[in-house]
Order: structure tokens, then sequence, then C-alpha cells
């Protein structure tokens, strides 16, 4: 919350004669105006030189330092008439922003203190009485402009989230805009420290600040108010800036039920219905922010600041235009009363479709059980005859199918390198000789023979690097993705941590892999995982519901990236239930392997970018 309504701390304005509040000043027969006698007072090591802005409860002076810096000092009076709270919201705007010290864009504390009943904080003092309030004033911006000033506030709130810091009050007034364009975060009065505390407002924190701004889980409890809320009300901003708009519409003569109810259900259009020459880009990263569930939001605001930056480069970013849950919800909202009609219509039907084939099925088998006990035995010699023809005319397994069966029995790594041998020499063409080369790499980690292992993983790894080039060269799209180069990246990052070389040696082939894939694919999941952008108890809840080859990787690097308070080995055996038989060479591995990585560690050779 900010100190003054109108006037965040270290704004520069004129002085305020109205300003309901005294100063006592140490040493004074009596109370002096604030407004009429600062210039004469003193604060503890402080010389008042006039007030700059004022709210309910506390006055903003401008004032001198003992060593003659000149300072924004936010001066809040002990009175019966405080409400309660009132002095720990002070004490922890202070102490929030005291630990956010040093930053281009967040107003710096230089000092807090307590004089009599009147307490204080000096501050740095921004010049020139503007806030982003004033630059709203000629929205919409340029895109760029928009985009610069966003990303500079952005990386803002990351260092305060880093710092264990939710503001939960962004908004315009709350930032300060520097004579040379400069923004700067300010009013940590309703912070919440080390993401606990016991603050907990309902609506009624809507009177504290500016409701259009707040999401949707604020509304709630401030408690629920977590870093992803901020980034919502960040969102927010963004969509002014874009657009000159607010993206939904709150009215000062509507009621707090309707305001709590507009900030939950109203659904923004598209910031490029105002403004159709934005980017797609940016277009996807607000409506990504604005997503009304907070888990549909960017999980850190480093990810935001990440986007911003990808939208000023033009490249790509990591959010997408409109998520299903988006535009389910919003089909829900526009057609409430239409879905609940066919919801009942539809349990309806089915409830009689599911009677009616009851009912039948009933009837037939009163039907047809006489004559099912008659036939039953030629039935069952029926299906005996056909097992046994089918057995006599099934065809003899080849040497990759029995390399797989080897590699799931005890000790069947070098039957299992055989098999791979014999099939190699009788591969019909290089594309399924790179297919066996492929397993014989796995087969050959499965054995613990690593080195050899990896330079076949680098050499497919080039190969697909190449012939990326050649279809980029073709198609003249130098960012043209393939999925067998990024198959090959993932391979290779895979048996690289297996084989004891670090993560740090895997790190740039799992970013390699994860830019070729779309981000809707489980492999992709599986890099951003690997890189740590995914905890190891998200991924194994994850991979509960995937295919098991996909799951068996997915349990493993849980487990590899599992904390110490994580189940790292039921997630270990996870994975070797589910690769038998999906993957045999992971069985093998996890069944003969007891750490994370084999015996024979080896160095990987990083990879000159095609």
């Amino acid at each position: 919350m900010p100190a003054t309504a109108s006037q965040p701390p270290g704004r520069c304005d004129g002085a305020d004669a109205l300003a309901p509040t005294r100063l006592i000043v140490p040493g004074a027969d009596g109370a002096v105006p604030g407004a009429e006698a600062a210039s004469a007072a003193v604060l503890g090591p402080y010389r008042l030189d006039g007030v700059l802005g004022h709210g309910g409860m506390a006055l903003v002076y401008r004032a001198w330092a003992p060593d003659g810096r000149e300072v924004a000092l936010k001066v809040l009076q002990e009175a019966p008439t405080l409400p309660a709270g009132m002095l720990e919201r002070f004490r922890r705007e202070a102490e929030a922003a005291m630990r956010l010290a040093g930053h281009p864009h967040i107003v710096d504390i230089l000092g807090t203190g307590q004089v009599g009943r009147n307490h204080f904080i000096a501050m740095q003092l921004i010049p020139g009485g503007r806030t982003l309030v004033d630059i709203l004033r000629e929205a919409p911006l340029h895109e760029a402009m928009a985009l610069e000033l966003a990303t500079k506030i952005a990386t803002a709130l990351a260092e305060a989230h880093r710092a264990g810091i939710i503001h939960r009050d962004v908004k315009p007034a709350n930032v300060l805009i520097t004579p040379d364009g400069e923004p700067v975060l300010a009013d940590f009065g309703l912070a919440r420290l080390d993401f606990g505390g016991e603050l907990d407002l309902t609506v009624s924190a809507i009177a504290m600040g500016t409701p259009r701004y707040m999401a949707p889980e604020q509304t709630t409890s401030l408690r629920a108010a977590s870093h992803l809320s901020d980034m919502y009300s960040f969102g927010v901003v963004l969509y002014e800036m874009l657009t000159g708009q607010a993206p939904y519409r709150i009215d000062t003569d509507m009621g707090m039920a309707a305001v709590v109810r507009t900030i939950r259900e109203s659904l923004p259009p598209s910031p490029r219905r105002h403004c159709p020459g934005l980017s797609s880009a940016i277009e996807a990263v607000v409506m990504k922010l604005l997503e009304k569930a907070p888990q549909r939001r960017y999980a850190t605001m480093d990810l935001v600041v990440s986007d911003l930056e990808a939208c000023r480069r033009r490249s790509r970013v990591k959010a997408t235009p409109f998520s299903v849950g988006y535009r389910l919800d919003r089909f829900v909202v526009r057609h409430r009363a239409a879905v609940v009609a066919a919801m009942a219509g539809l349990g309806l039907l089915l409830g009689g479709l599911f009677w009616h084939r009851a009912a039948l099925r009933a009837a037939h088998h009163r039907q047809v059980l006489p004559q099912a006990e008659a036939t039953s035995r030629a039935l069952e010699l029926a299906h005996l005859r056909r097992s046994l023809d089918a057995a006599e005319m099934a065809p003899v397994a080849g040497p990759w199918e029995r390399s797989q069966a080897a590699l799931l029995q005890s000790g069947g790594a070098a039957a299992a390198l055989d098999y791979l041998d014999s099939a190699r020499r009788q591969a019909a063409g290089p594309d399924e000789l790179r297919r066996l080369d492929r397993d014989l790499a796995w087969a050959l980690l499965a054995a613990g023979q690593n080195a050899e292992a990896l330079r076949i993983f680098r050499e497919l790894h080039e190969h697909g690097a190449r012939v990326r080039e050649r279809e980029r060269v073709a198609h003249q799209d130098p960012h043209l993705s393939d999925a067998r180069y990024a198959l090959a990246c993932l391979d290779e990052a895979l048996a690289t941590e297996l084989a004891g070389a670090g993560r740090e040696a895997a790190a740039s082939l799992w970013e390699r892999a994860r830019d070729e894939l779309v981000p809707q694919a489980p492999q992709a999941t599986l890099c951003a995982a690997a890189l740590g952008e995914l905890s190891a108890e998200a991924l194994a809840e994850w991979a509960d519901g995937q295919r098991p080859s996909t799951a068996a990787i997915g349990y493993l690097l849980a487990a590899l990236r599992a904390p110490a308070t994580a189940p790292a080995a039921a997630w270990r055996d996870r994975a070797r239930d589910l690769a038998n038989p999906a993957v045999p060479w992971l069985y093998y591995w996890l069944s003969n392997t007891p750490g994370a990585a084999s015996a024979e560690a080896v160095p990987t050779a990083q990879e000159t970018p095609p």
C-alpha cells in the first residue's frame, strides 16, 4: 500500500497544506503543522524541507541527511485514531525494501528510526514527481517502449521474489519514473516476507489499493497471495501500457460483490483486439500473465523477464497464445446457462442409454445362455487349435529382437551386443544402420562401456546436425526445427549424465533438445525437468500419466534430481519396473548399476553448434 493515496514514497511533488497529520518536533512545545513549518523542523538526524505528499495517516517530506544528501522522509505518527496494524505495515515496508537495497529499479531505503511518537523511513528521492500513471496517460505506448519499461519492472519483481518478498500491490502508482525515464518500484507496505506472515485480509483489502490490479485469488484472502499474484498484477499493468485500456471494467459506483465477481470471472479480450499491430509473441505473454488460475501463469518472474527479452529480440517465446483452459473458461463464462442445460441434457441422455443397453444385454443373456452352455466345449477346442496353428506359423525372432530380450535377462548385455553386431551386418541401408547404432550405444552404456557409447551418441548427434542444416538450407528457414536432431541431443544428454560426466556437461545438450521440440511434446517436459525448470516431485507426478517408455525416463530423471527429502529410491524402482519390457537397456542399467552413474566416468566433448 502506498504511503499516500496520491503520492507514492519518494515522489517529488508540490507541498500540500491540507495534510491532516502534524509533526511533533523533539524539544518543541507543541505540534508544528507539517506543511507550514517543515523547513524549520528536524526529525532525528534529518532536517525537513517541505512536504512532498500525504495520505490519510502519513506525510512524506523532502529532507536533508547529515551527509548533505536530499532524501524523501516518510513519517507516521502514533495516535489514538491510528488503525490497528498500521505501524506493522509501516515496519514491513521498510524491512522489505531494505532487503532489496542496491537494485537499480527498486527505491533504496537509506535508514529508519523513531523519535517520540514519530516513526520514519528515509528513502531515495526520485525528483520530477512522475509515476507510471503519468506515462499511461499517453497509452497505448509503442510496443518497444512498453517492453523496455515492462522488462525493467519485471526484473525488480524477480529480485524481490528471489529475496522471498511478495509485493502484493503492484500498480502504476507504485512505479516511480526518474528524470531519465527509468522505472523504480516503490511502496512495499503490503509486502509479505519469506512467503509467510500472519496478515490475513479479506475483500476489505480492496479499499487499500486499486482493485483492478488485484489477482483473483487476492479477492478472497491476502494470505492466498503469492508471487503469482504479483505476476497477474504486472500483467494488468502491461495490458494497459500496450492498449491504453484495462483488461476489464471496474466502475467507482460498483458494489464490493460486483467488483470481486468482475475480477474473478471477467475474461480479458486479446490486446490485439485493441491494437492489431501488436506482435503475437507479446499477446501470448500478456494472456499467460492474466490467466485466472495461478498454476496456468509462468512459474517465476525470471521466466517472464526471459520472454519479454525474447519479444524485444523478435525471437520465440515460451508462452502459447491461448491455453486450452483459457478458451474453455471463456466459452463457459459466455454461455453459462447453455452449458448447464447441455450438461443436464447430456446426463439424462447418457443415463437413458446406459439403462437401455443394460436391459438389452440382460435379455440377450437370457436367450443365448442355453446355446452357450451346449457349445462351450467346441469353442474351447477351436480356440486351442487356432493357438497351436499361430505358434507354428510365428516367425523366428531376428537379431534385434533377441538383443532386446537379452537385456531383460541378468548378465545378458554381452549377448545383446553380439546380436546387435550381427543385425548391423545385415542392415538394409544407412537409416536402419543408424537406428541399430542407437540401440548399440544404449546397450554399450548398459554394459558399462561408457566411452564407446558416448562416441556413438556423439556421431549420431553430429550426423543429425548436418541433416538439419541441409533441411534449413533447402527450405530457406534458419529456424527450422528437426525432431530427429532433438532426439539425438536428448539421447546424448541422458547418456552423458548416466555415464558420470555430470549435469554441467549435459546442460547444453538438454537446451538444444528443448529448443528443437514443440512445448507440448513429452520430451520437452523431460528437457525442462533436466534443466531445473520442473521440480523432481512435479516430474514424478507428470510421469505417472505417461506411456511406460516415457514414464520410465521421467522417474529416472526425478530420482537423479531428487532433493534429500524426496523418495528417490522409490522413483528409481518405479523406473526399473516400467522399463521391463518398455526400455530394455534402462532396465538392465538400473538392475546392474548401484548408483546414479556407472563406474566408468568419462569426459564428454562439447559440440560446436552447427
